[in-house]
């Protein structure tokens, strides 16, 4: 729990330009944000319990420890179950998180803030990503309207055995973690983005253009002159 209070209290100072993780909200918000990052989908009365056993730890030990401890325990489960609906609520009005039935995950927004909050999610978020369905991805990729096209099914079947054999090796994911860490959070608080209010749709654009220029930066210090240069141009 230390550590986890921590992490927040260090979140709150770097990121204090977004409201979402500022005052008592940011301890909560923080939590399931990183949680369904962890452990994927997640109903409500799932993250209560999590919440409780993760942030009042030793209230929980405690009420273990009592003659009629179920009771107890569901109690505060209770009360800490509306207070969740709520976090819940606002996150997904904030587009980083999304229901289906009962069950909450992460948008895609919200994986990137996962990660921009806690780094070492990457490792628990590449093999669920990694068995996301093509038709899904081309679904997400033709509702963002980033790509300048739609992957094919082949094209989407290799990028995935590529990225597995990263995430299988120590020192490809080492780099791959770096290389995301410092470009996001770079991105972030250069421009002291406000995600709360920004939508999926303009955070995947910016990330794609800054990407683009990142790219178009890299191939003019070093003097390449390319087809995929002037298609970034054009882009």
């Amino acid at each position: 729990m230390q550590n986890f209070e921590q992490m927040v209290k260090e979140i709150r100072n770097k990121y204090s330009f977004i409201p979402s993780l500022k005052g008592k909200k940011a301890l909560r918000n923080v939590f399931v944000i990183c949680q369904l990052a962890t452990k994927g989908e997640l109903s409500c009365w799932d993250l209560a319990l999590d919440y409780i056993k993760t942030v009042r730890a030793k209230e929980y030990s405690n009420w273990c420890a009592e003659p009629h401890a179920l009771a107890v325990i569901y109690h505060e489960r209770q009360k800490e179950n509306a207070a969740m609906y709520r976090s819940l609520n606002f996150l997904m009005q904030k587009h980083y998180v999304e229901k289906e039935g009962s069950r909450y995950s992460l948008t895609l927004k919200g994986i990137f803030l996962a990660f921009i909050l806690n780094p070492e999610t990457l490792r628990d978020c590449a093999p669920r990503i990694l068995n996301i369905p093509n038709s899904k991805i081309q679904e997400i990729a033709k509702k963002s309207n980033v790509l300048p096209v739609i992957p094919k099914t082949g094209a989407l079947t290799r990028i995935r055995v590529f990225l597995q054999n990263l995430h299988e090796n120590p020192l490809a994911y080492k780099f791959i973690r770096s290389v995301l860490e410092f470009f996001l959070e770079h991105m972030v608080v250069k421009y002291k983005m406000n995600l709360d209010e920004m939508s999926e749709e303009t955070f995947e654009s910016l990330i794609y253009n800054e990407l683009k220029e990142q790219m178009i930066r890299y191939y003019k210090k070093y003097g390449v002159e390319s087809e995929d240069e002037k298609d970034l141009t054009k882009t």
